[in-house]
């Protein structure tokens, strides 16, 4: 059996491709995670996996360039539900939100825990540990 030219054929999907164009019913093959080929009833048998995509939008990584992901990106490097939103490429560090972030406990308050609680929705409970965790070097 010769081998697949496309790991994946995704077909019947309402394709944005980014130029502003109106979407198109389109058929898209990938190779090696890249585009190979996109078309109108492409060869299912070309592809290792076929995926239908039926009443589904197919649209390019989209481009987030205001992110308060500073925190974010030390936690967890791969930044999942950023992709999982279709997200692929992102911004980070454009707000100072993340050059803030050092030992500024006062007792019982962290004004830089706060404002990340407010800011981004993140509990203080994660980001007082996130705070006992690091040893903070402000000289």
């Amino acid at each position: 059996m010769a081998e697949a030219a496309w790991d994946t054929l995704i077909t019947n999907a309402l394709v944005f491709d980014g130029t502003g164009a109106p979407p198109v019913q389109q058929d898209i093959a990938l190779r090696g995670g890249r585009i190979a080929a996109r078309g109108d009833q492409l060869p299912q048998a070309a592809a290792a996996e076929v995926i239908d995509a039926t009443g589904q939008w197919l649209l390019p990584g989209m481009l987030d360039i205001h992110t308060h992901l500073d925190l974010e990106v030390d936690l967890e490097p791969g930044l999942p539900e950023v992709v999982r939103h279709g997200t692929t490429t992102v911004l980070v560090g454009n707000c100072s939100l993340g050059t803030c972030f050092g030992k500024q406990q006062e007792g019982e308050q962290n004004p830089i825990v706060d404002c990340f609680t407010r800011v981004e929705n993140i509990p203080k409970t994660v980001l007082r540990k996130c705070v006992d965790a690091v040893r903070w070097d402000n000289t």
